[in-house]
């Protein structure tokens, strides 16, 4: 996938309301601007950030720009290891980089037992959210994520959100 513009950055983290005891996950890969806006919100909010990376060197790259950010943890993410989150559930999982089509419902699994209830995930790709629907929509609902939608954004992008429906699955 694309970098995401300022634009789409923007349209992104309007989604996010303002809240107490905020806590966001980005799975990404080298999504730095997208990261220092994140990193803006939430040191302004008080909000917890955790980074997830893939790739080790977009890990070691993040480490060196985030390491120090009260707040803000960087860590490295298999799709295939049995939790996402450990000890804490997240508000808004934001996801930036494309999951193999063999991963997806088993990322969605793991996503949903990571999340509060009511909880927001929000997968952006390249092209039009019609075909981001086609590819995510049914998995999702499958999965126990209600009230999906998807949003078309400036730059050739497009996000699906979906909410954890609360005491399912």
């Amino acid at each position: 996938m694309n970098h995401l513009d300022s634009v789409d950055i923007s349209q992104l983290l309007e989604l996010i309301k303002p809240d107490s005891s905020v806590k966001i996950m980005h799975l990404g890969n080298g999504d730095f601007d997208f990261n220092k806006r994140l990193v803006r919100i939430c040191r302004d909010y008080g909000y917890e950030f955790d980074i997830k990376c893939l790739g080790e060197a977009d890990y070691t790259e993040s480490l060196e720009h985030f390491e120090m950010e009260e707040g803000i943890t960087v860590a490295r993410l298999r799709l295939t290891q049995p939790r996402y989150a450990t000890s804490k559930l997240y508000d808004y999982v934001f996801v930036t980089v494309e999951i193999p089509a063999n991963m997806m419902s088993l990322f969605l699994a793991k996503t949903y037992e990571s999340l509060k209830n009511g909880g927001l995930v929000l997968i952006t790709e390249d092209g039009p959210e019609e075909s981001l629907r086609r590819k995510w929509g049914r998995l999702l609902d499958s999965n126990y994520f209600i009230s999906i939608k998807t949003i078309p954004l400036a730059s050739g992008h497009s996000v699906i959100i979906a909410k954890k429906a609360q005491a399912w699955g």
